[in-house]
This record gives structure tokens, sequence and C-alpha cells, in this order.
């Protein structure tokens, strides 16, 4: 979550390891992510549920505030 300058190195490094980086990012488009050999999603929740690692790059905003702490993810 969040594609700015830290998400996309990480990505770059995730990538040299030949995992597959979904991205969820609604201020990028999806041109962007997909240049740099990732897959844009804009479902967070179906997101979480599919992922093994999840990397948060987001600023903490009334936005972001409990972004994954909702009641209606299951994870197992």
């Amino acid at each position: 979550m969040g594609f700015g300058r830290t998400g996309k190195a990480l990505s770059r490094i995730c990538l040299s390891f030949d995992m597959n980086i979904n991205v969820y990012d609604p201020y990028v488009e999806k041109k962007i992510i997909n240049e740099l050999g990732c897959k844009k999603t804009d479902n967070l929740n179906e997101s979480l549920k599919k992922a093994d690692y999840v990397s948060l790059h987001v600023p903490l905003t009334n936005e972001t505030k409990n972004m994954i702490n909702r009641g209606n993810i299951r994870f197992m």
C-alpha cells in the first residue's frame, strides 16, 4: 500500500526475488505501476486476503488511519 519513493524502491527489491507485486494506491496511475513490473489493484480487502506479505508506505492521515484495522477484513 502506497507507491511513492519507498514503495517503488521496495518493489524493485521484491521483483529481484521474482515476487508478484500487487499495488494499492488510488493516486498512482496503472500505467506507472505496470511499467515498473507490478500490478495495480483497486480492491484493498481482496488484496489483503490474498497477500503473503503486506508493506505499508502511507502517511498517517484521516484517510489512512485504521486502513487495515477494519472489522470486515478476515485474513483466515
